[in-house]
């Protein structure tokens, strides 16, 4: 026998409202609503919806929701979810403001929270690995360091990444170096008869 939730509607989407507030921490201190349901790996809050016009499943942002229960409607197209507050996983509907995508990028940078070099070596951020322009020696001793130093180096989670991180560093990302391979992959050519 499966369990049916509680499902409400909010603009054109349902959710469980009881899972939304469950999942909900107050920090006195600072006066946000913590998420501590699910989150991406760079912590920004998700849950589950189902849309009732597609009548599809998916993700939204937490801290999207909590803004169009505030608004009492769907944010529009092309607008975000902005906090004043500047916590990710803040859930808060006082901290939140329906605003576009270029206000959210100047108040960061006028609160100084542009740091891109504090985002270089971390894999996790893509916003590093593209802005960020490895030196000559820092690709030679990337393309033969091994998967361990790679991972410590570059806050790598696992070796497959790092074995990929590798593998770009080797091709097309630093084409501009010239790289023997020393084992390439030779396919065997079936010749006519």
């Amino acid at each position: 026998m499966t369990k049916r939730t509680n499902k409400d509607r909010v603009g054109s989407r349902t959710v469980n409202l009881d899972v939304f507030y469950r999942n909900q921490k107050s920090d006195s201190a600072s006066g946000c609503s913590i998420w501590t349901g699910m989150h991406n790996r760079i912590g920004y809050p998700f849950i589950g919806f189902r849309d009732v016009i597609t009548d599809k499943t998916g993700l939204m942002t937490a801290h999207r929701l909590s803004l169009m229960i505030k608004l009492g409607r769907d944010i529009e197209p092309g607008m975000n979810a902005n906090h004043t507050c500047h916590v990710r996983n803040c859930v808060n509907p006082d901290h939140l403001y329906e605003g576009t995508q270029a206000e959210k990028m100047a108040t960061m940078a006028e609160d100084n929270r542009l740091d891109r070099g504090s985002l270089r070596g971390s894999y996790h951020h893509k916003q590093a690995r593209r802005n960020y322009v490895y030196s000559e020696a820092e690709v030679v001793w990337a393309r033969e360091a091994t998967n361990q130093q790679l991972m410590v180096r570059y806050n790598i989670p696992t070796t497959k990444l790092a074995s990929d991180f590798r593998g770009r560093m080797r091709r097309s990302y630093v084409s501009w170096l010239p790289w023997e391979n020393p084992n390439p992959r030779r396919r065997k050519r079936i010749q006519p008869k």
